[in-house]
């Protein structure tokens, strides 16, 4: 299964090896499941199959390799192809890399056999011509191929993963034509690798998942190959039978799609020093065997097509990490990863958006911000938003719809917005006393029973009362019977 566009539109298309038919390609395949058009391309059922532009026209071409053959077919007008064109291969089929090495517009071919054990690099060209440009074989168990360009290089360099423990990689010049492989010992055997921008940096890094310690590792190589490992996080990844790589959610920075057993997909979003930013599991509810990333609905955030075990059908699931479905400003990634709903304008329904609490939208309570997730940030007793001097709240956006505003259960509305408090200090004036101490019922007003919580020299408002000298004993009956009936009531500071 393949994703690409093989006709120009505006639409993604697939293209499948099936049983039944064959080489198949859906052109403009809708989220619905329906497409424009099927075409039956060959009835071969190739070991792999890719979609790149061989001819450098902008259209993606068909690349089917079995074991003694690379078959291309070039895409043409009105969902036709040209060829086959076959082009013989030495040893059978192991793993095969399709993408434009060298940047002069014309997907290469990087194909790698096993008995015998034999790396071929064929280049693109015009009308779908390839030429063989390197060839040499390979000593060693060998696992997997890799193409990235590590070391920031005109071309792009080829990754080996052999002998399950060992990286091998190779440089190329403009020609394609590759020198020595330089050898890395992981120490460790290797259950997936990978490629991607993980720092922001012009060229790419290794990422690898380790089979005893089940961590996975990024790993950076300068100009001369020099290795570095910038990365390393324990985890529950022995199970892990596919991995992709790519920039989920937009910022700059790749992030890793991970196939656990019985079809989950785990998605790990990635800061820039390779740590988790944060990581949600989704089950497409159906066992998948595979996954591809691609664009499906061309809104620039790519999304996965998941090939089912069983079946031969296929599940679209379209990338929402990068939406703001409840209108708050903050991304729905950052939401779903952090503590605030996405579905929520008020999180902790204390009366202020989301986003004015957590200023910069990225998910943390920087300083001089509020905490989104908590009603009452500096623990004063007195709700945020009650202190910033908010009265009604936040409005529910769509009534009875799945988006919320505050909960007026749990608002509590300040009873006196011409005064406020500092909701990020719990004792605002510095009495020693905190804010929610001396406002005893926390709505905002002072009265005449509280202490002022903005006035360090404030004191509760009292009636005096005006009584005649009596003999002292009487005075004092009628205070003692005052204190005992709870009609006197002595008032203290800390």
């Amino acid at each position: 299964m393949a994703p690409g566009n093989m006709d120009g539109s505006s639409t993604f298309d697939l293209l499948a090896s099936t049983r039944d038919f064959g080489l198949r390609a859906s052109f403009d395949l809708a989220v619905d499941g329906s497409s424009e058009s099927i075409v039956e391309v060959d009835n071969i059922q190739p070991e792999a199959i890719a979609l790149a532009d061989i001819d450098g026209d902008g259209l993606d071409d068909i690349a089917a390799v079995d074991d003694t053959m690379l078959r291309i077919f070039i895409s043409a007008a009105n969902h036709q192809f040209l060829g086959p064109f076959d082009y013989p291969l030495n040893g059978e089929y192991h793993a095969a890399v399709f993408r434009d090495i060298n940047a002069d517009g014309y997907s290469d071919v990087v194909h790698l056999s096993q008995n015998p054990a034999v790396l071929t690099v064929f280049g693109g060209g015009p009308n779908g011509q390839l030429q063989i440009a390197h060839q040499e074989n390979i000593t060693g168990s060998l696992d997997n191929l890799l193409i990235g360009n590590l070391t920031g290089g005109e071309s792009e360099d080829i990754v080996l993963v052999v002998s399950n423990s060992t990286i091998r990689i190779s440089s190329a010049n403009e020609t394609l034509s590759y020198g020595e492989f330089t050898e890395y010992d992981i120490g460790s055997p290797l259950r997936a690798v990978g490629l991607g921008n993980f720092i922001g940096e012009a060229r790419a890094e290794v990422f690898a998942i380790d089979w005893h310690g089940g961590r996975f590792h990024i790993m950076r190589f300068d100009e001369s190959l020099g290795f570095e490992s910038l990365s390393m996080r324990n985890g529950d990844y022995k199970t892990v039978a596919q991995i992709g790589i790519d920039d989920l959610d937009q910022d700059g920075l790749d992030d890793i799609v991970l196939l656990r057993p019985y079809g989950k997909i785990d998605f790990h979003i990635l800061n820039e020093d390779g740590s988790i930013q944060g990581k949600a599991r989704f089950d497409p509810g159906m066992e998948a065997h595979s996954f591809s990333i691609t664009d499906i609905d061309q809104d620039s955030y790519p999304d996965l097509v998941i090939q089912n075990a069983y079946g031969g059908m296929a599940t679209l699931m379209l990338n929402r990490l990068v939406s703001d479905a409840d209108g708050d400003s903050i991304p729905t990634d950052v939401e779903r990863f952090g503590c605030t709903s996405a579905l929520d304008l008020d999180s902790d329904d204390d009366g202020i958006p989301d986003a004015e609490e957590d200023l910069n939208q990225n998910g943390f309570v920087d300083e001089g911000e509020l905490d989104p997730c908590d009603p009452d940030t500096d623990n004063d007793g007195i709700q945020d938003g009650t202190e910033r001097g908010v009265v009604s709240g936040v409005l529910d956006p769509d009534g009875s719809g799945p988006l919320l505003g505050t909960d007026l259960t749990v608002f509590v509305g300040d009873s006196d917005p011409t005064t406020t408090t500092n909701a990020t200090n719990p004792d605002t004036d510095q009495d020693g006393s905190l804010d929610g101490e001396e406002d005893a019922n926390a709505n905002g007003l002072v009265e005449h029973d509280e202490f002022d919580p903005n006035d360090p020299e404030s004191f509760p408002s009292v009636e005096i009362i005006k009584i005649p000298l009596f003999p002292s004993l009487l005075v004092g009956l009628l205070a003692l019977f005052a204190c005992s009936s709870g009609l006197l009531r002595i008032s203290t500071r800390k």
